[in-house]
């Protein structure tokens, strides 16, 4: 199955590219299927992943690979603080606030924003570090995985910990792998 965002994600991408002031050099650098999905995110529940795929894309070319990661990092922001975050914290409270809670879970918080994306984790030194790997039915674009990588930073700063986020390389041609560690 082809990889779909949902329309609340593509909302949040939006959200995201107006706060930083980014929209309209966006909209004006991308295909005209993903400009349809930046100014009416709501047209349907789901739409192409490459669509948005092409808006990390013009965000890499136009701010470097920290661009897809800047508005990943707060379009995470948001939704985490919003409704989710009391829920969030309190499930964190009774499990020890690690992150590894929530990376350990991501396939199915991957599942409420897209489809036909899979996700993974793997603790690689106990319980302060590990590697998630997220599969795609195409090979991801480094802008892809930078903007994974500005999602995983801000769980790190939502269970209020310290720690980095590398991209690395991956033996599979259709995932991005994230190496994760905090203290």
């Amino acid at each position: 199955m082809p990889h779909e965002f949902s329309s609340v994600t593509v909302a949040g991408v939006v959200k995201a590219l107006r706060a930083l002031e980014w929209y309209e050099p966006i909209v004006a650098a991308v295909p005209p299927a993903s400009r349809a999905i930046l100014e009416n995110p709501q047209a349907s529940r789901y739409h192409p992943g490459a669509t948005l795929d092409a808006v990390m894309e013009a965000l890499a070319r136009i701010h470097g690979l920290s661009g897809p990661e800047r508005v990943m990092q707060k379009v995470t922001e948001q939704s985490i603080e919003g409704i989710v975050a009391p829920l969030a914290r309190v499930f964190l409270t009774l499990t020890g606030n690690s992150p590894r809670v929530l990376f350990s879970r991501f396939d199915a918080l991957l599942s409420a924003t897209a489809r036909g994306l899979g996700a993974s984790w793997v603790d690689d030194a106990g319980e302060q570090a590990g590697t998630l790997t997220i599969t795609y039915d195409l090979t991801p674009s480094p802008a892809m995985a930078a903007a994974w990588k500005g999602a995983l930073q801000h769980v790190l700063v939502f269970c209020r910990v310290t720690g980095t986020v590398t991209v690395r390389d991956s033996a599979l041609p259709n995932a991005a792998v994230l190496h994760v560690s905090w203290s």
